[in-house]
């Protein structure tokens, strides 16, 4: 069972989608000054895929959970994502599992909280392309 693991989007914040509904963008101008935000509707388009990880079929949906927010704060999955943001292959902002990151199990994406996971619904994902 493959999962994906996606955080924002350099310039996006999905921290308050829990709270709000909404991903938070933020505009600059050409020299790097803050204009203002934006709030979206998230959608999978705010989003940067940084990892795949291969689960055995049947592992439940918290063993998952508990083993990607583990591994992408500890160990090798920082680093690598860290390296790629370095080198331009990642356009997102951070390289640790936190609030607003997203973990498709199946055709399910779900948000951390913070606390827990919830199940965003199917329009998430209504720009993703199938594989």
């Amino acid at each position: 069972m493959i999962i994906q693991i996606y955080y924002p989007k350099r310039n996006f914040s999905g921290f308050d989608i829990p709270f709000s509904g909404r991903i938070t963008e933020r505009e600059y101008d050409e020299k790097g000054k803050f204009l203002q935000f934006h709030y979206n509707i998230p959608s999978i388009e705010h989003y940067e895929k940084v990892s795949t990880v291969e689960f055995q079929k049947g592992t439940s949906n918290e063993e998952i959970f508990h083993h990607i927010v583990s591994s992408h704060n500890i160990g090798n999955h920082p680093s690598t994502i860290s390296e790629r943001i370095r080198s331009g292959e990642l356009n997102t902002e951070h390289s640790s599992f936190s609030s607003g990151d997203i973990i498709q199990i199946g055709g399910c994406f779900y948000i951390s909280n913070g606390m827990n996971f919830e199940l965003l619904p199917t329009e998430f994902s209504h720009s993703l392309q199938p594989n």
